[in-house]
Order: C-alpha cells, then sequence, then structure tokens
C-alpha cells in the first residue's frame, strides 16, 4: 500500500490511516462492540448481576448472556429491557436487539476484571507512551474504533513481555 505519502514519498503513513479501511468492514466493527459489551459489562449491569452472569457473542443482534443458575434467570427475564436499553446507551447506537439467557457457569479469565488481579502486572504509561498511542489512532474517523484501539495499543504497553 504504497501512496503519496508511503515510504517511497518520504514521509511515514499514519496507522490510524492504513487501519482505517479495516476497521471499517461491518464484521470487524461487530467484534468490536462485542468486546465492547465484554470490557464493559460490569458497568453497565452492575455487580451483582455481573457476578452471576457473562455476556457471550452476538448473533443477529441477540446478545447470549450464561447465568448461573434458574433462579437469577428468572430474574434477568424482568430485568431484560433495561439491560437492553442500558447496553445499546453504553455502545451508543441500538446494536442489541435481545438477550437470550443459557444456563451455564462462568469462564474463568474470560472477563477483563477477573484477569486484573492475576498473573503479572502491569503498569502506567508515560506522557510519551499516550502521546504516541493518540497520535496514532488520532486520524480514524469513528471514535468508538479509537477508543478501542487505544485500549488496545495501551495494553500492550503495559502488559510485560517475558524475555527469552
Amino acid at each position: 500500500m504504497r501512496g503519496k505519502r508511503g515510504r517511497k514519498g518520504g514521509k511515514p503513513s499514519f496507522l490510524g490511516d492504513i487501519l482505517g479501511v479495516y476497521l471499517n468492514q461491518p464484521s470487524l466493527r461487530s467484534r468490536m462492540r462485542e468486546q465492547k459489551i465484554l470490557d464493559g459489562w460490569d458497568r453497565v449491569v452492575g455487580r451483582a448481576i455481573a457476578e452471576v452472569t457473562q455476556p457471550g457473542t452476538v448473533r443477529n443482534r441477540v446478545l447470549q448472556i450464561r447465568v448461573i443458575n434458574s433462579v437469577w434467570m428468572q430474574e434477568l427475564q424482568f430485568h431484560k429491557p433495561l439491560i437492553i436499553q442500558k447496553l445499546n446507551e453504553f455502545l451508543g447506537d441500538p446494536f442489541v436487539q435481545d438477550l437470550r439467557f443459557v444456563l451455564g457457569g462462568r469462564e474463568e479469565g474470560v472477563s477483563p476484571k477477573a484477569e486484573e488481579g492475576r498473573g503479572k502486572k502491569s503498569r502506567e504509561l508515560t506522557e510519551e507512551e499516550r502521546e504516541r498511542i493518540e497520535k496514532e489512532v488520532s486520524r480514524l474517523p469513528d471514535p468508538e474504533m479509537r477508543e478501542v484501539l487505544s485500549r488496545v495499543f495501551a495494553k500492550a504497553l503495559k502488559t510485560p513481555r517475558e524475555r527469552t
């Protein structure tokens, strides 16, 4: 992909320009929304519900949610419209149309919050790293994509690498 601003033109291309084309694909946008639901589940539904549920995939705009027992499953049926409303407000558009509750325990290590307390400790980003991330994603037109990609870059920089 060499253009006027490619390597031969003397100026390097911004990562945001290059990724923008790929990140606008509908299937990828859907996966990004699913990831945003996973990342923000506890903030959207609250701690009590988050501890007994686990969001899964979205198919045909229906979010599948694993629930630890039938009592909670019944209770959540009453809250379904409010959960859908809160999810769509969190996402910024009417992405989720329905919820499907299924019995099943929570999978370990799937929740981002569960992973934070385990394993290697991450570090804080330096101001230079924050500026670099901002510069790289600033050219993306979609604010949701900028946010998601910023978090991915930040996580990659914060996670310690094993030396081999």
